[in-house]
């Protein structure tokens, strides 16, 4: 492949970018949401098939282009950092599963990351932005004459929130990433770049690495760190995460062993739409299929049962 072919089409990655990028910061409606899904994807396509090297060399390209434009430090690298890492894994042939796994937890540690910054440099907070909310609810109300309030089912229902940042950041990082995933296996069938396709659910395996992940999170547990502090967010965040793929591999897991016993497809139906009522109407069920995502990832249950 010539090195002519490389800088041409790494220049219109450049203006690609730079359109998508105004185009993002319309603030249209429809607009801004398009260009956000599909920001990433010049990046991923020119890393996956040109390569690391030549992909981070128009990964830094932009960011100084992006940093030129618009000042500001994470929408100059969240996209391409995004791109980069997804058209790194599929120019590696990473499994399905791995790189999306991998490209929800670069969406999230970016976002964390951003949070953890507002809440060091300002004093922005999710939890401030629902009390500050809630408070202005409350004052219209008291102006049109309700003055009854249970005040600490108000505290309880504010906390929840607080507690729910690193959830809602989390199912935003999972959402965004299956979006550019989608449109990026979309983009690879159209320009014929080999990629590793995601498998069916029931063959939905995780890295190992993850447990070692999990070990330590333990660990910081251990200590009991203080409510808001950094080693906090970081435990709660972390332990979000794995928790979610680990239930997610125990749920494979559980569909596959239905799926692979010698019964009638009625019966497998019943049990698999009883796995996922148990997931929804039973909290307790989603420590077991953690557990069972665990032992499958440690003793390798699926590869006994297909044997």
């Amino acid at each position: 492949m010539s090195t002519q072919k490389q800088w041409v089409d790494g220049f219109l990655i450049v203006l690609i970018y730079i359109a998508l990028l105004f185009m993002f910061l319309t603030g249209l409606p429809i607009v801004d949401i398009l260009a956000m899904c599909v920001l990433p994807l010049p990046f991923v396509y020119y890393t996956a098939k040109y390569g690391l090297r030549n992909g981070f060399l128009f990964v830094i390209i932009c960011v100084a282009i992006g940093l030129l434009l618009i000042w500001h430090v994470f929408i100059a690298t969240f996209f391409v950092v995004i791109g980069y890492v997804l058209g790194a894994l599929t120019y590696k042939q990473v499994s399905g599963t791995d790189r999306f796994v991998y490209t929800g937890m670069t969406v999230f540690f970016f976002l964390m990351g951003a949070y953890l910054f507002l809440l060091a440099a300002t004093d922005f907070s999710l939890g401030t932005l629902f009390r500050e909310s809630f408070d202005q609810s409350v004052r219209m109300l008291e102006a049109a004459g309700v003055n009854s309030f249970d005040e600490n089912m108000i505290e309880t229902y504010l906390s929840t929130l607080e507690g729910l940042t690193t959830f809602l950041l989390l199912l935003f990082s999972c959402i965004y990433a299956w979006i550019v995933y989608v449109f990026s296996a979309m983009m690879f069938r159209w320009k014929g770049i080999s990629y590793k396709r995601l498998p069916a659910f029931i063959n939905w395996t995780f890295p190992r690495l993850l447990l070692i992940y999990y070990m330590i999170l333990l660990l910081i547990g251990l200590f009991e760190p203080d409510s808001g502090t950094l080693l906090f967010i970081v435990y709660h965040s972390g332990i979000a995460i794995v928790s979610v793929f680990l239930a997610l591999q125990g749920t494979s897991f559980l569909v596959k062993y239905v799926q692979s016993r010698r019964s009638s497809p009625q019966r497998k139906i019943v049990c698999i739409v009883g796995i996922v009522l148990g997931i929804l109407l039973l909290p307790i069920a989603f420590y077991v299929l953690k557990i069972i995502g665990m032992l499958d990832m440690i003793f390798k249950l699926r590869e006994r049962l297909q044997s």
